[in-house]
């Protein structure tokens, strides 16, 4: 795509830049809450570790699979 001839790319490239940082914002902000209210909870008592495993590896999995999505709707 940067090695196109055609300058329009280089506007598709930047709203691909765009919304690819606005999906990284978004997980990363995804990620550090959901674990640190199951770090919480596991802190408080409240949730054996055991426990964690399966939400935290279900948000893993739930999150990997929203990337998977594409970006651009065109």
């Amino acid at each position: 795509m940067i090695a196109a001839e055609d300058l329009r790319e280089l506007v598709l490239l930047r709203r691909l830049s765009e919304k690819l940082m606005q999906r990284i914002g978004r997980n990363y902000r995804f990620v550090m809450g959901f674990n640190s209210a199951l770090i919480l909870f596991g802190a408080l008592g409240l949730l054996p570790p055991a426990s964690s495993a399966l939400p935290h590896n279900s948000s893993t999995l739930l999150l990997s699979m929203d990337c998977l999505t594409p970006l651009l709707s065109e």
